[in-house]
């Protein structure tokens, strides 16, 4: 008899957790709403040693959203006779703004050094263009070095290549 109970105990809570999940916003947050391919210019200005210019790299990302204003993005940094940098992350939008947190890693493919960083991106929602900043550490997988970096630059919106 006590078997009996439980087991209808549990099928009332499953049934309770079905009707939860399904008549909520779960399955569709969950799913997302894939909203394409999207590129940028990055164009670095400034590294931890002051001011610079260097050739610019693309960003290619999927986006997807995630309702709420909440913006899910997988990509690369496509780097010219290398490896691509390999980059997720989340993003908000809040205001006119968004504000995009990504983690990147690389391996190079002509040396021995190992990148992984973190990133801010945060662009005008008007015209997609803004400002980037990463702090990162690289590691010589010969020499066992390991040092860090800093990097920002410029966002531009443009079309894929």
């Amino acid at each position: 008899m006590n078997i009996a109970r439980i087991i209808i105990a549990k099928i009332v809570i499953v049934i309770f957790l079905a009707i939860v999940v399904f008549c909520s916003d779960i399955p569709r947050a969950i799913a997302g709403d894939y909203m394409g391919e999207f590129c940028f210019t990055l164009q670095e200005t400034e590294n931890e040693s002051g001011p610079v210019t260097t050739a610019p790299y693309t960003f290619r990302v999927g986006i997807t959203s995630m309702g709420n204003n909440n913006y899910t993005f997988q990509g690369t940094v496509q780097v010219t006779d290398d490896n691509p940098a390999i980059t997720g992350g989340t993003g908000v939008i809040i205001g006119d703004d968004i504000f995009v947190t990504m983690e990147t890693s690389q391996q190079h493919l002509t040396n021995p050094w190992l990148d992984s960083s973190a990133a801010q991106v945060h662009l005008t929602l008007s015209t997609l263009n803004g400002t980037y900043w990463t702090n990162g550490m690289t590691f010589n997988t010969q020499t066992r070095v390991t040092s860090t970096f800093y990097r920002g630059g410029t966002v531009t919106f443009t079309t894929c290549p």
